[in-house]
């Protein structure tokens, strides 16, 4: 998948964009050879911060808010796929990039333990999400938040004594 805010192009918000307001005013949101397909736009960043520019003047180069909110919503689709790569070059990208790493970073892991003989266990799984992920690498015994909240010692006492 290709993540844009626009992408110039029949069937895409950008193409419709392009028509409206002329094609070279788009020209920069086209990729020759990329099927249409392949890419997925969310150009609601994009045009709440042109937007906001507007009725603020003052906020027209204040892109942090615009990429923030494109950057989560890549960054639960890649959390959501097979994807090990990103590439980031419309916005910084900062958090599309934490979750990719964080997917080769658990990988790698499992794998090396593996080699070793080890068994895994992954420690502090909170989320739903995060078992997901685990799963998905082939880890499927965990520890954390998401199974048994803390407890008090004299709680876990009892529970080791059973």
């Amino acid at each position: 998948r290709f993540y844009c805010s626009l992408f110039a192009a029949t069937g895409k918000w950008g193409g419709t964009l392009a028509r409206l307001v002329g094609p070279d005013v788009m020209l920069n949101r086209r990729v020759d050879g990329l099927s249409p397909e392949r890419a997925c736009e969310n150009p609601w960043p994009l045009l709440a911060h042109r937007c906001r520019a507007r009725l603020l003047p003052g906020t027209a180069n204040d892109w942090v808010r615009a990429n923030s909110w494109f950057d989560r919503w890549v960054a639960r689709r890649i959390g959501k796929s097979a994807c090990s790569v990103f590439v980031g070059v419309e916005t910084c990208a900062a958090e599309s990039f934490a979750v990719a790493r964080d997917r080769v970073v658990v990988r790698s892991v499992i794998e090396m333990a593996r080699s070793l003989g080890l068994d895994v266990i992954a420690e502090g799984v909170e989320t739903e999400e995060q078992l997901a992920l685990l799963a998905e690498e082939g880890c499927t015994m965990y520890q954390g938040f998401l199974c048994a909240p803390p407890v008090a010692t004299d709680e876990l006492i009892s529970l080791i004594a059973g």
